[in-house]
């Protein structure tokens, strides 16, 4: 009976601190983000990784925005950590990226993602 009780313990406490980050999706129109993770922050930096989906025709350039908000960091407004630039997205395709954030002194996990410049390469 005790091995029985400690074992849905031991599912019940790993449920909750699950080693999977979150995911997360983006939908910007021609771009699209799936299985996007944010890493657990180590040493002031966290990674952005996933998906970048080109749902156009046409050869793309990306760059985003990334923004984190923390209410004891600027007083609480977004703060612009990153603006990653994607060159050359092959059209209707999906490719992996990877980017580092200097989060500094955030400790949420509070951001948002902008498309701040999208254009069609010749």
């Amino acid at each position: 009976m005790k091995k029985f009780t400690l074992f849905f313990f031991l599912v019940f406490i790993l449920s909750f601190t699950s080693a999977e980050a979150s995911r997360y999706s983006f939908n910007f129109g021609k771009i699209r983000i799936i299985e996007a993770k944010l890493s657990r922050k180590n040493n002031k930096y966290r990674s952005f990784s996933g998906l970048m989906e080109n749902r156009s025709s046409k050869k793309l350039t990306v760059t985003l925005d990334i923004y984190f908000k923390d209410p004891e960091v600027n007083n609480g407004r977004e703060v612009l950590v990153s603006s990653p630039t994607f060159y050359n997205l092959p059209p209707r395709s999906t490719k992996n990226f990877r980017t580092s954030l200097y989060v500094g002194e955030i400790k949420g996990r509070d951001f948002k993602i902008k498309l701040s410049k999208l254009s069609e390469v010749k």
